[in-house]
């Protein structure tokens, strides 16, 4: 009977085995770009274009009764129930300036809204019916 030895592991395979530890800079993960100190020293400048004041001027049914044009006007035409009361809204960041519905044709006469962008341009948002 003869018995055969198994070959015994070596130090090396055992190690190989478990996977290489990273370097510390590398595992805190990507490094940022310094800051210069130019880019600190400016300020964020606001959109001279954002709307920061609007209110209701006039609804005014489709006989002739509008109000004569003071300022430029933007109106929004289109289809009934496809967002233009919704998209005034949007531009205004306020959510109930102008009034919404799920339910179509719920707009049914020009409204007039008075707008002051950022730059100090005043004008008129037009709702007009769908």
């Amino acid at each position: 009977m003869s018995t055969t030895a198994k070959p015994a592991k070596s130090a090396k395979s055992a190690k190989s085995a478990k996977p290489a530890k990273r370097p510390a800079a590398a595992a805190a993960g990507p490094r940022k770009p310094a800051a210069s100190a130019e880019a600190g020293a400016r300020k964020p400048v606001g959109d001279p274009f954002r709307i920061v004041e609007a209110s209701f001027v006039a609804g005014a049914a489709l006989d002739g009764t509008l109000p004569a044009p003071v300022r430029a006007e933007i109106a929004f035409a289109g289809r009934s129930n496809v967002g233009k009361s919704s998209l005034i809204n949007c531009l205004v960041e306020r959510r109930s300036l102008v009034r919404t519905s799920s339910t179509p044709g719920c707009t049914r006469q020009v409204n007039l809204f008075e707008a002051r962008a950022a730059d100090g341009a005043v004008f008129q948002l037009v709702d007009l019916p769908g």
